[in-house]
C-alpha cells in the first residue's frame, strides 16, 4: 500500500531518485571525469534543495535528520573549507616553513598553498557532495519498507553491472563503449581500473548479504506443514543469492588480488556479526567460514583462466616491492609539507617533483595507490585525517546500532555497512578505489543504510508497513532467519552484550 501521508509519500519518491542517481553514476566511467561528478553533485544539490524546502513548508517543526548526527556534519565540512582555504591566496602570510616546496617546483610557487587551486577548489565542490548525499540517505531510513527497497534496488543495479561485466569480457571480446586499452582479458564493466569495479562488485555482495539479514529481522508468521529448503526460501531469496553467485563470479574475473581480498572480509565480517546476533556459537561460525573458503577456492579454479587472480596472487610479494617504492616517495613528500598538504586533488603534479628512479619515469602517477597517504599528501597530518576519524566514528555507531535490542535501527543493514567499511578501510591501504565517485556514492550510501534509525511510530509497530514490502515471502516466515527475531535476546553462547 502507497504511504498515504504527503511525509511519507516525499520520502518514498526521494528513495527512488537517490538510487537512481546512485545507480547511474556508476555508468560513465564510474564518474571518474569532472563534468560527470560535477553534474551529479548539481543533482544531489538541486534534489536536496527541492526535498528540504518540501519538508519545511510542510512541517513547521521540520528537523532534519543529519542534526542527529550535527557534530560529525561540521567536521565533516572542514575537509571542504580547508580545501577552499588551500586555493585562497593566503600563503603569503603564512611562516615559509608551512607551505615550503622542494626544489624543482618553482613554477608551482604561487600565493595559494595548493599548488593548483582552482582542481582544489573544484574538489572542494565533489566532496559536498558526498555529504549532501549522506544527508539525503539519513532523510529515508525512518521506515524498514524504504530501506529495503533502496537496498534492492541498489543491488539490482550492482548485480546488472556485474553481469555487463562478464557479458563484455566472454561475449562481446573484452568489449568497452570507448575502447580498451588496459586491462585487457579481465573484466572491468563500464569502470577503467579492474580494482575499482572489484570494490564496487564487492560492496554489492555484502549489501546482498545484509538484505537477506534484514528481511528476516521483520515481523514472521508461522507457516502449517513442512517446507522443503526452495519453500523456506522463496522466490526473493533466490534472486539475491543468484545475484551473490554472479557478483562473486565477476569478482573474480576482475583478476583484482586486493578487490577479493579486502571483499572476503568484508563479506565475513558481515556474516560473523549476523551469526553471532542470532546466537550461534563461535564453533560453528568457523565451520561456516571454511566452508565458504572453500566455495572461494573452488571458484577461482572453475573461474580463472591465463593469469587470472590466483596466478597474480604468487606475484603479490613481487609487485608489492614497486608499491613500497610508490609509498616510499609518497612518504618523503608529505614530510615538507606536513600540516599544510600540497592541495586537494593535486597529488599527481605535486608528486612529479618527488618521482625518482626506480619509479617508472615514462608513466604518470596521479594517485598515490594508498588513500590515507594521499590524504595526508594533499590536506595535511591533521585536516587529511577527519576523513578517517568520521568513518571510525561510524564504525563505532553501527557497532551500537548492532547490538542494540530496542529495535532503533536496522541491525542487519547495519552488519553490512560495518562490512562495507572493512573492505574500505583494507582497500584503501593498497589501492585508490574510494577515490572513484561513483564508489563513494555508494559507499555513502550503504553507511547512511547502516546508519539509519527508526521513526519513534515505527519501533512500537513495526509489522504494519513492512509486511506489505516486496520481500514479503521471508516475512512470511518463509526462510530461517539469519539474526534473532525482535525482542529475543541473543544467546549468550554467540553473543555477549
Amino acid at each position: 500500500m502507497a504511504d498515504q501521508h504527503p511525509q511519507s509519500r516525499i520520502n518514498s519518491r526521494l528513495t527512488v531518485i537517490l538510487a537512481v542517481l546512485v545507480i547511474l553514476s556508476a555508468l560513465p566511467l564510474a564518474s571518474n571525469r569532472a563534468v560527470w561528478w560535477q553534474f551529479w553533485t548539481l543533482s544531489i544539490s538541486v534534489t536536496a534543495l527541492i526535498y528540504f524546502w518540501r519538508k519545511d513548508r510542510l512541517l513547521r517543526s521540520f528537523k532534519p535528520r543529519f542534526m542527529h548526527y550535527h557534530l560529525a556534519f561540521l567536521l565533516a565540512l572542514v575537509v571542504p573549507a580547508y580545501a577552499l582555504l588551500q586555493a585562497a591566496p593566503i600563503a603569503g602570510i603564512l611562516p615559509d616553513g608551512l607551505w615550503a616546496l622542494r626544489a624543482g617546483m618553482e613554477e608551482m610557487q604561487g600565493r595559494a598553498i595548493s599548488v593548483y587551486p582552482g582542481v582544489s577548489a573544484t574538489g572542494a565542490i565533489r566532496f559536498m557532495g558526498y555529504v549532501i548525499l549522506f544527508a539525503l540517505i539519513l532523510e529515508v531510513t525512518t521506515r524498514a519498507q524504504r530501506v529495503s527497497l533502496l537496498a534492492v534496488l541498489l543491488f539490482i543495479g550492482i548485480v546488472a553491472q556485474g553481469v555487463w561485466a562478464l557479458a563484455a569480457l566472454n561475449m562481446l571480446g573484452d568489449y568497452a563503449p570507448w575502447g580498451k586499452e588496459a586491462y585487457l582479458g579481465y573484466a572491468t564493466g563500464t569502470f577503467v581500473n579492474r580494482n575499482s569495479l572489484a570494490f564496487y562488485l564487492g560492496m554489492g555482495m555484502i549489501l546482498g548479504v545484509g538484505i537477506l539479514a534484514h528481511w528476516s529481522e521483520q515481523p514472521q508468521i508461522r507457516s502449517p506443514g513442512k517446507l522443503t529448503w526452495f519453500q523456506r526460501l522463496g522466490a526473493d531469496g533466490v534472486f539475491i543469492f543468484v545475484g551473490l553467485a554472479m557478483l562473486a563470479v565477476a569478482l573474480i574475473e576482475t583478476g583484482s588480488r586486493a578487490g577479493l581480498a579486502s571483499s572476503c572480509a568484508g563479506v565475513l565480517t558481515t556474516l560473523t556479526m549476523i551469526r553471532l546476533r542470532a546466537g550461534t556459537t563461535w564453533r560453528r561460525i568457523v565451520l561456516e567460514i571454511a566452508g565458504l573458503f572453500l566455495a572461494l577456492l573452488i571458484g577461482l579454479a572453475l573461474f580463472t583462466q591465463g593469469e587470472g587472480v590466483a596466478e597474480r596472487l604468487l606475484f603479490t610479494g613481487k609487485e608489492g616491492a614497486s608499491r613500497m617504492e610508490i609509498y616510499r616517495q609518497v612518504i618523503d613528500m608529505i614530510s615538507v609539507r606536513p600540516l599544510t598538504g600540497f592541495g586537494f586533488d593535486t597529488f599527481g603534479p605535486a608528486f612529479e617533483a618527488f618521482r625518482a628512479p626506480p619509479l617508472i619515469l615514462d608513466k604518470y602517477y596521479d594517485l598515490a595507490h594508498n588513500s590515507y597517504l594521499g590524504l595526508w599528501a594533499e590536506l595535511g597530518l591533521i585536516v587529511g585525517s577527519v576523513p578517517v576519524l568520521l568513518l571510525a566514528y561510524a564504525g563505532f555507531r553501527l557497532l551500537r546500532l548492532w547490538r542494540s535490542e530496542e529495535e532503533a535501527g536496522y541491525p542487519g543493514i547495519a552488519a553490512a555497512a560495518m562490512g562495507v567499511l572493512v573492505l574500505g578501510a583494507m582497500h584503501s591501504l593498497v589501492d585508490f578505489s574510494l577515490e572513484m565517485p561513483a564508489n563513494v556514492y555508494l559507499f555513502v550510501t550503504i553507511l547512511g543504510l547502516g546508519l539509519g534509525v527508526r521513526r519513534r511510530s515505527e519501533r512500537s509497530v513495526s509489522g504494519n508497513e513492512t509486511s506489505q514490502s516486496i520481500n514479503s515471502n521471508f516475512r512470511k516466515g518463509q526462510i530461517a532467519p539469519l539474526v534473532s527475531s525482535r525482542g529475543v535476546k541473543p544467546s549468550d553462547k554467540g553473543f555477549k552484550k
